[in-house]
């Protein structure tokens, strides 16, 4: 089955999801490893400013973001060099050799306000819904709660491999705190940061008591902290069933169906492009879309 065409609006936020191999842990929340992945995701604001990051949760075998980015190439380029760094990272903190990631993350269109404030409590409730956690600072894996309900700096470390090498050779990895991750306010919220960190914190407690009654109810205790530090990267979850992912989320049938066939449409302009590239016609890929690699260098033949 072709996996589908990326493409990226400024008109929407996107949801990306990136999934470990088979559903491994291979990014147990080692505090090292945890403080270099928010370092790269500081870099990754550097070298990719068009991409506007706005949440971000990692768990054991994923991550989820919400971010915005009106070019599909350079969403793209964005995953494959945050993605390849942190595989670095967990490869060395972990002491594994072989893949990290699964298939493609997916990136997902957020097409309502209303479904957008449901996606920001789903990710800030990763931990809590497998109840591994009873709030969400809790959870010792990158999680930007604190961030945005109380304005506290995500504050990380970027280093190359020789780098790192250079400072294990006192045998004690002290890794320098040198990036910065800046979240971006989602659109839409106020400017007020008060008033948008008190959206947020309502979020925060709404998730706090569903927890606890959820845990009430099922007898359930947290693991320990260690514990969940301590995860081998070999190990998985008992029940692994990786589902597909939607075409966008959206509360409204109307929304969704109008959101369908802008796609539709979407694709055959971009099918048709990818046609008369290769026929050397003319090369205009639609807005939002998916450059094939050097097609913007490619001249269109002479007509006789």
């Amino acid at each position: 089955m072709p996996r589908p065409l990326r493409h990226c609006s400024a008109q929407y936020v996107a949801e990306i999801a990136g999934r470990t191999l088979f559903g491994l842990f291979r990014l147990a929340p080692k505090p090292l490893l945890m403080t270099e992945i928010i370092g790269i995701f500081g870099k990754a604001q550097e070298r990719y400013p068009q991409v506007k990051l706005h949440v971000l949760v990692t768990m054991s075998n994923h991550y989820h973001a919400l971010a915005t980015c009106a070019d599909a190439n350079l969403l793209g380029r964005w995953l494959s060099w945050t993605k390849a760094a942190i595989a670095r990272a967990a490869q060395f903190h972990h002491g594994f050799k072989g893949p990290v990631w699964g298939r493609r993350a997916a990136t997902i269109s957020v097409i309502d306000d209303v479904t957008l404030r449901d996606r920001v409590k789903y990710l800030m409730a990763q931990a809590c819904a497998e109840n591994l956690v009873l709030k969400p600072g809790d959870w010792p894996g990158v999680h930007c709660v604190d961030a945005l309900c109380r304005g506290v700096a995500m504050r990380g470390s970027y280093v190359t491999a020789d780098q790192r090498r250079e400072a294990m050779r006192d045998g004690m990895l002290k890794l320098p705190m040198n990036q910065t991750l800046k979240l971006v306010p989602l659109p839409g919220l106020p400017e007020n940061v008060h008033a948008r960190q008190t959206w947020y914190r309502h979020i925060e407690k709404e998730i706090i008591a569903e927890t606890r009654a959820r845990m009430a109810a099922d007898g359930a205790q947290p693991p320990s902290r260690r514990s969940l530090q301590d995860r081998s990267p070999d190990s998985r979850p008992k029940a692994f069933k990786p589902s597909p992912a939607p075409p966008c989320h959206g509360s409204c049938r109307r929304l969704i169906q109008a959101f369908l066939v802008a796609r539709a449409a979407f694709t055959a302009q971009w099918r048709e492009a990818l046609d008369d590239m290769r026929r050397g016609v003319r090369i205009c890929f639609p807005d939002g879309g998916w450059w094939p690699f050097g097609c913007r260098e490619v001249e269109p033949r002479q007509q006789v």
